[in-house]
């Protein structure tokens, strides 16, 4: 199935809109990315807050950390968009 990146901009606008907490959302597509992935969820996710509490000082790092997830993401959904 995979994910979309349209509609993971909805589901996040949807709950910013309702001027909800966005983190049940963000969490839940970090969830099923990693199952996408074949990586049990609470594994990811709590590598990625180790990453971060590691690094929050070094907004190089982060900042690159996170293109270069978005650039591996990004590819995954545009090659399921045209399929």
């Amino acid at each position: 199935m995979g994910l979309l990146l349209q509609d993971v901009k909805k589901r996040i606008s949807d709950v910013v809109e309702d001027k909800k907490e966005a983190v049940a959302v963000t969490t839940a597509i970090q969830e099923e990315i990693f199952l996408e992935m074949g990586i049990e969820p609470g594994f990811g996710i709590g590598c990625l807050g180790k990453l971060n509490s590691a690094s929050e000082n070094d907004k190089e790092l982060m900042i690159g950390f996170y293109k270069f997830l978005a650039s591996l993401v990004g590819r995954r959904w545009h090659v399921k968009k045209l399929s």
